[in-house]
């Protein structure tokens, strides 16, 4: 019964640490927008979104976090910055253990509340970060009522190997059985883990965590970049040379603009992420263009009422700078369309 109740309460933790920013949501920025993300994959209809409103129906939320991982604009967020956290930790340390927190048994090194949290950007930023394996505990996914979480995580690291043409499961690695983590932990001591990673990870009560009511949820015109982009801005610096044009590739988007283009700005300012921003140059106004902070929405080509702006998939180029200017006013009557820069 105790092991119940902790279970309860630990789900309860972790449902609670979600948070809603209407703000972000892209269905609420552009109603015409078709994104259904979070409640697509919502096994359980915990999430809907209707009349523009995203919203969880705590009953039947199981805290799978896969709404948080598949979420393109960080309109639902947990934990902040535990990203980071989990990747420094892991860097520091010699071998791995990582663990569902739901199981209750002390196996794991670091505890998470569900592998449903770990998106592709995710994977692939803890991938290129570190030199030595990171074994995951899934004996327990089985038996867990969030089961359907494993063939989307075996997807995700299969997704990466088959995009990037690399061996993902030689540094990520999943343990099917109880014997396989037996062996991890004699090869590791569990208490120098333990005094090394206590609190890092998982929320508990004498932690500060994200406040449920952020002020500036409501702030439309608030421009954030959602955290897989940063996460994939970062395994991009951390990649090999010959694998970083394939992370491009297949994770970044580009941006072209049409001389019909009016310069209005509807397209910077219904960007959630920043990745447009229109500028008032002494010559005029200049559309740039951040590739790093685009998270691929079309918010801006679904917006644009004179169909002048496109988004496709991939980038060829090795690695763009800061801001790359897109497009400015014409001089005379000339239309000038400004390429991207690149520096290799």
């Amino acid at each position: 019964m105790i092991g119940l109740l902790t279970a309860e309460r630990i789900l309860e933790e972790q449902k609670t640490d979600l948070r809603l920013d209407r703000s972000r949501c892209l269905r609420s920025r552009f109603r015409k927008n078709d994104c259904l993300e979070c409640s697509k994959t919502c096994v359980n209809q915990a999430m809907t979104v209707e009349g523009g409103k995203i919203s969880r129906d705590e009953d039947r939320c199981k805290g799978c976090l896969l709404c948080v991982s598949n979420c393109p604009s960080d309109a639902i967020s947990w934990e902040k910055s535990w990203h980071w956290n989990m990747i420094d930790t892991v860097k520091k340390n010699a071998k791995t253990l990582l663990g569902c927190q739901k199981s209750l048994t002390m196996d794991s090194h670091i505890k998470v509340p569900c592998l449903g949290m770990f998106s592709e950007a995710f994977l692939m930023a803890l991938f290129f970060s570190i030199d030595k394996p990171v074994n995951i505990d899934a004996t327990f996914c089985r038996e867990c009522e969030n089961r359907h979480i494993m063939p989307v995580f075996e997807q995700r690291l299969s997704n990466i190997a088959e995009k990037l043409d690399i061996s993902i499961t030689d540094r990520i690695c999943l343990l099917r059985e109880k014997s396989q983590v037996k062996e991890m932990q004699r090869e590791v001591g569990r208490r120098k883990f333990f005094g090394d990673l206590k609190n890092i990870i998982v929320p508990n009560a004498q932690r500060t965590r994200t406040p449920k009511f952020d002020p500036s949820a409501t702030i439309f015109s608030l421009k954030k970049q959602p955290p897989n982009t940063e996460l994939l801005f970062f395994a991009v610096l951390q990649a090999p040379t010959k694998i970083r044009d394939r992370v491009l590739k297949h994770y970044f988007f580009s941006i072209d603009v049409a001389p019909q283009c009016k310069l209005c700005g509807g397209c910077a300012a219904m960007c959630p992420t920043g990745a447009l921003k229109l500028k008032r140059e002494e010559h005029g106004k200049q559309l740039h263009f951040r590739m790093f902070n685009c998270n691929g929405c079309h918010l801006c080509q679904e917006f644009c009422k004179q169909k002048a702006i496109s988004v496709r998939a991939g980038k060829e180029k090795t690695m763009p700078v800061a801001d790359s200017k897109l497009y400015s006013e014409p001089a005379e009557s000339s239309i000038e369309i400004l390429n991207h820069n690149y520096s290799n």
